[in-house]
């Protein structure tokens, strides 16, 4: 394996494991910035806990004559012994969640001016496939295709929030939310998709699901509440449900709302501090943090065999609740106008909205 040269390098926590015979910790880590972007550093030290809490926190690992010297958020500085290794083979193995830049973000000014205009827009649209606008001067008013809105994300990612922004300027009787739990005993005596079906929006109607039917590949598949031949022909029985319902109509839209492993302990923590948010926070949400690496893998697997023309996923930069709001909306109408056209219905034009006193 190649030396790392000297010099400063920020990087970001994979991995920690202890060696059971002498207890050294070996710590993966991923460069994030400059030449060796993508690269994973191999830190070995026996005085670093093997706490799966320190996984995803970002890290400053400075080269010195070959000796490194580590800094991570939770603690630290800690001296190495030992040059770090480089294995420029071990990209990161999660592509599309590693593709996304994090640091994206908006003002409160620009988030609260972008987040006007596309709740207005949304209203249109909504109003237009409503049946209670026409799409424009030359036709009548009608009913038109159903919209979906799917929410899918880590813990503590923002889904709420941003199905809150979602649903804010529409009326309450144009639009339901769903919320999906684990199954109970008498929906698991159904097949997997059974218990959706009521929560579809028909022609002129609009649903958001906060999870969905994607918990067959995720949760499911890392808990083993599913055998690996029932998540493993999920993957195409739930193409062939979207595909039916889009060729029935259905506008689909997709959102993965991705948060850094850092970014998440930032907001359990804060969540526990919190009496009245107390309550959001379980055991099992600390006991999923342990499975990261496995839930990664999941995601990207049901990215990779899940998206189609018919329903594309959108995964969303939630580090920053004010751009994962601003893009879920924006993204929506993007996706709604997108379905409009086609299906043969008239994209409406955007309203000039009078000005405020």
């Amino acid at each position: 394996m190649d030396a790392l040269p000297d010099g400063s390098y920020e990087a970001m926590v994979l991995d920690l494991r202890s060696h059971p015979d002498d207890g050294v910790v070996r710590v993966d880590l991923v460069i994030t910035t400059g030449a060796h972007k993508g690269d994973v550093v191999v830190v070995r030290s026996p005085d670093i806990a093997d706490d799966p809490l320190l996984m995803g926190l970002p890290a400053t690992l400075t080269v010195e004559g070959g000796e490194p010297r580590l800094r991570l958020q939770a603690g630290g500085p800690w001296t190495r012994s030992g040059p770090p290794e480089v294995v420029p083979a071990m990209k990161p193995h999660n592509p599309r969640l590693a593709a996304l830049d994090l640091s994206m973000q908006l003002s409160r000014t620009q988030e609260a001016a972008r987040l006007t205009a596309a709740q207005q827009r949304l209203l249109h649209l909504r109003l237009v496939l409503g049946g209670q606008l026409p799409a424009s001067a030359a036709e009548p008013a009608r009913i038109g295709p159903p919209v979906c809105v799917v929410f899918e994300g880590w813990d503590a990612s923002g889904k709420g929030g941003a199905i809150k922004r979602l649903v804010a300027g529409l009326d309450p009787r144009h639009v339901r939310v769903a919320q999906f739990a684990a199954p109970t005993y008498d929906e698991k005596r159904h097949h997997f998709l059974w218990r959706f079906w009521p929560a579809l929006p028909g022609w002129g109607g609009m649903a958001v699901l906060d999870r969905s039917w994607y918990g067959r590949v995720l949760v499911e598949r890392v808990e083993h509440l599913a055998g690996e031949d029932q998540w493993q022909r999920a993957y195409g029985e739930i193409m062939e449900f979207e595909c039916t319902l889009a060729a029935e109509g259905m506008i689909l839209v997709k959102f993965w709302l991705h948060v850094s492993e850092a970014q998440q302990l930032r907001r359990f923590e804060r969540r526990q501090a919190d009496p009245l948010k107390r309550w959001k926070l379980t055991d099992e949400d600390w006991r999923n943090r342990r499975k990261r690496r496995d839930y990664e893998s999941a995601v990207e697997d049901m990215v990779e065999r899940t998206d189609h023309p018919a329903a594309r996923w959108t995964l969303v930069e939630a580090n920053s609740k004010r751009w994962a709001r601003v893009r879920v909306v924006e993204r929506t109408c993007e996706a709604i106008e997108a379905g409009m056209v086609e299906r043969g219905w008239t994209v409406p034009a955007t309203l000039q909205m009078p000005l405020d006193d």
